[in-house]
């Protein structure tokens, strides 16, 4: 890729609906209209970047299209992406018995596992090469823990429990890595 095409790229995820006059003020002001107006077109025609608005003109807003959102976001350098911590509106959000992480028409799909177990981590930790940031004191992660049971013991389909918990386990990055093979007491589960 053009050097040019992923600092536009990288303007567009950060931030998204932008216009072409602000495309080119911040990801190439010592490059002309011209030549930014056809790197864009190039990432539109690729697929890379989608257009809106009232039509290519000055009126269009871009934002990076779907597919290539995440490889996008990725290909920033860990050091210069926005940090993002964790957020217990997620959880909370969820409703058991209302909201459906998995379609019911996944569940023949999935084997359960059911060994949840280790010890609650203590200490804070750091994601290499990530902007996102768990929660880094005993008593958060503790509290948004036990939220996090209470949830899964009120979930009665063992597929959907099952699949709150791979959602929401590593999203709290609620365990510690452990070899000595000690077995936590959790509720019991379906899955």
């Amino acid at each position: 890729m053009k050097p040019l095409d992923q600092k536009i790229l990288d303007f567009i995820a950060r931030n998204p609906d932008s216009g072409r006059d602000a495309i080119r003020r911040a990801a190439a002001p010592d490059i002309s209209e011209t030549t930014v107006w056809r790197a864009t077109k190039r990432l539109v025609d690729a697929g890379q970047v989608d257009v809106s608005g009232r039509g290519p003109g000055r009126a269009a807003r871009y934002q990076i299209a779907d597919p290539a959102i995440v490889r996008t976001r990725l290909s920033i350098p860990h050091h210069r992406r926005r940090t993002v911590s964790y957020r217990h509106t997620f959880i909370d959000a969820y409703v058991p018995g209302k909201t459906w992480y998995l379609p019911r028409t996944d569940h023949n799909r999935l084997l359960a596992d059911p060994a949840l177990s280790d010890r609650l981590r203590a200490l804070p930790v750091a994601i290499s090469h990530s902007s996102y940031q768990p929660p880094d004191d005993a008593v958060t992660i503790a509290e948004e823990f036990d939220i996090l049971l209470h949830k899964t013991s009120e979930i009665t389909d063992p597929f959907e429990q099952a699949f709150f918990l791979l959602i929401h386990i590593p999203y709290l990055w609620v365990l510690r890595i452990s070899t000595s093979g000690h077995r936590g007491s959790h509720p019991t589960f379906h899955c």
